[in-house]
């Protein structure tokens, strides 16, 4: 289980980025553990910002996350490394087994809702009277 309970706090705030997709599942933990920060939309970093941010699209793209068009920021007093350990929990080969888990089992869920709504429509479209049908 995903925990940042282990995640060293500094004296001095940094930036952190991290992908859009990533950022709420980061957020929330670091809530959960009660890490203060102050986010940043990636269509509002400052220039001179931009440079870290570049770096950290390429750590993150390094290590096998593909979508890093949208890189928000983290402002905080975590440690920016430990931060960016605890993202590598969230996908590919380092993914946590449980969120993993978790996740396969919501995607499942969904993937019946879906069916349960197509075979709801195909029901409708079946007792439609002739006029209405295209």
């Amino acid at each position: 289980m995903i925990s940042f309970d282990d995640v060293r706090i500094r004296d001095i705030s940094t930036w952190f980025f991290i992908p859009g997709l990533l950022c709420g599942l980061m957020t929330r933990e670091m809530k959960k553990s009660n890490i203060p920060f102050v986010y940043h939309n990636w269509k509002q970093i400052p220039e001179e910002q931009k440079t870290n941010q570049q770096n950290y699209r390429k750590k993150f793209e390094d290590n096998g996350y593909t979508d890093t068009f949208c890189m928000n920021a983290i402002e905080t007093t975590a440690n920016p490394d430990d931060l960016f350990q605890k993202s590598l929990l969230f996908f590919g080969d380092t993914i946590d087994p449980d969120y993993k888990e978790q996740e396969e089992y919501c995607a499942k869920l969904r993937h019946q809702d879906m069916l349960q709504e197509v075979d709801a429509i195909e029901r409708e479209e079946r007792t439609m009277p002739d006029i209405w049908r295209e």
